[in-house]
């Protein structure tokens, strides 16, 4: 709610707090920030990409294991749906960590612009990313608190229900 009122003075006029000044300080702060969040988005693709291969060669080896020690994984027992299960997994979870990888980066490179040529579009491009990324990890979380209370549910039922 204080929220909606400081946009409505901003948007009326009426207010001078959203015409800040970066100080010296605060463009060191925002340029080491970019190193750092630059560092973590390479980071992220990365481990991204070492996630794809490590799922390319656990569907691999999840027939070449099947044939050479017999059939004592379930998703050995699959047969071919194995390996595409196993993949179908990988890529879903390096799907879902893409955008906040790509905004992470993204919002390195538009803030060390903004502030190396103290363009206020540029600024506003990169508190955009920075703020997207957030709002979508923030998503997710949600979703993975209702998932693990659904669980929690179903666990307290069917404990009941024995």
């Amino acid at each position: 709610m204080e929220t909606k009122k400081l946009m409505e003075k901003y948007n009326s006029g009426l207010s001078d707090i959203f015409k800040l000044e970066v100080d010296g300080d605060a463009k060191n702060n925002f340029l080491e920030m970019a190193r750092w969040t630059k560092f973590l988005a390479i980071l992220g693709f990365v481990v991204l990409s070492l996630a794809l291969v490590a799922g390319i060669l656990l569907s691999v080896f999840i027939n070449v294991f099947a044939q050479a020690y017999g059939s004592t994984s379930p998703l050995a027992n699959m047969g071919a749906a194995g390996p595409i299960i196993i993949m179908s997994l990988f890529i879903a979870v390096i799907g879902i960590y893409i955008y906040p990888t790509y905004a992470l980066l993204k919002y390195s490179s538009c803030i060390k612009s903004a502030i190396l040529t103290e363009n206020k579009e540029q600024f506003n491009k990169a508190i955009k990313y920075l703020k997207g990324m957030f709002k979508y990890i923030g998503i997710l979380m949600v979703i993975c608190l209702a998932i693990y209370g659904l669980e929690v549910v179903i666990a307290i039922i069917s404990v009941i229900g024995r």
